[in-house]
């Protein structure tokens, strides 16, 4: 069940900057989506990175990466160590679920006429 959870937790992570570069590359019109066709297929790229994270994910965290080896050596770290890989993880949970979704927020309240 860890590792499972851990999995779709990365995974969502990592697809919610897959959409904020999106959205940011569309924003500042990169050349790969600027044309039309592939601005409107930017769902579809980020369903593939979905799929590709998840499988190089699986890959890496059931068949190559010994879990229970990582998690003696999280334990044999001092206090303050543990405490700060703790924090720093939360810190890029909280970051990317508060840029992506601010970003989402924000872009939709200017195109909808919230405000600006």
């Amino acid at each position: 069940m860890f590792k499972g959870s851990g999995l779709i937790l990365l995974a969502g992570m990592l697809m919610l900057n897959a959409i904020l570069l999106t959205f940011v590359a569309a924003y500042f019109k990169v050349e790969h989506f600027a044309t039309e066709k592939l601005y409107n297929q930017r769902y579809y790229f980020v369903f593939l990175c979905l799929i590709l994270f998840l499988t190089g994910l699986y890959i890496r965290y059931f068949r190559i990466t010994n879990y229970d080896e990582i998690n003696n050596k999280l334990n044999r770290l001092s206090g303050f160590r543990q405490k700060m890989y703790y924090v720093l993880g939360f810190i890029y949970i909280l970051l990317s679920i508060l840029s992506t979704l601010g970003y989402a927020f924000y872009k939709g309240g200017i195109v909808s006429g919230w405000w600006g």
